[in-house]
């Protein structure tokens, strides 16, 4: 797997684990 690829997933898979954990958890961004 390339470096841009494993990037890539990991945005991802961050995005939707934000959406489905939500902001609840975390401050609030400035």
């Amino acid at each position: 797997m390339t470096a841009l690829g494993y990037r890539t997933e990991t945005a991802i898979r961050f995005a939707i684990w934000d959406q489905i954990t939500g902001a609840a958890g975390r401050p609030a961004e400035p």
